[in-house]
Parts: structure tokens; sequence; C-alpha cells
């Protein structure tokens, strides 16, 4: 039933180059970490069932996930999202986002 993963040291993934899909799912992750954010091949991620209350960790953060595709954050803390949020995975295709508090999409999401 998971881990208890809340953050990777920046340079974690850095080694797995051919990485494609990365399902970090049921821990206790609060947002995207910037670890996670710097793989360049990945394009399915799971952050289900985890503590994330935005996706960004950083709201000016430059992090861009451009091979995302399909991204998974169901059942997390997440109440809003942010302006800018979104364009953290500018080639998504799919979003799956069940089973959250958001009330709130602020513009430019």
């Amino acid at each position: 039933e998971g881990n208890r993963l809340a953050d990777f040291p920046a340079s974690t993934f850095i080694p797995l180059t051919n990485l494609i899909h990365i399902n970090v799912a049921h821990n206790q992750l609060q947002y995207i970490p910037i670890a996670l954010q710097g793989l360049r091949q990945v394009g399915t991620m799971n952050l289900s069932r985890n503590s994330i209350v935005r996706l960004k960790e950083v709201a000016d953060s430059a992090g861009v996930m451009s091979t995302i595709k399909e991204l998974y954050v169901t059942g997390t803390n997440m109440a809003e999202i942010d302006e800018n949020d979104i364009t953290l995975c500018p080639n998504l295709v799919r979003l799956i986002m069940r089973d959250n508090k958001i009330s709130i999409v602020r513009q430019k999401a």
C-alpha cells in the first residue's frame, strides 16, 4: 500500500534516462518534486493517493515536463489549481483528477 516518500533529492532520477513511466502513487508527496520535473522521457506519471496540495513545487518554477502525455492525480488533497500549474505539462493529452477537493481554478491555470 505504497511508501512514505515525501520528496526526492533533485538528482534521484538523473541516471534513468530511458524511464518512460513512473508510478509514485500512495506516498506523501505534497507537490511534484523538482526531481520528477527533470525527467525527459517519461510519458505517463501517476501521483494518485498522495498528499498533493498543488502541482508545482514552486509557483514560479520554470520546471516543465514536456514529455508527459498522461498525468494521474487522483485522491489527493488538492483544493485548487493555481495559475500556470497545468503549463508544467504543455503536451498533456490526458489529465485524471478524480476524488480531489478542488473548488478553485485560477485564471491562466
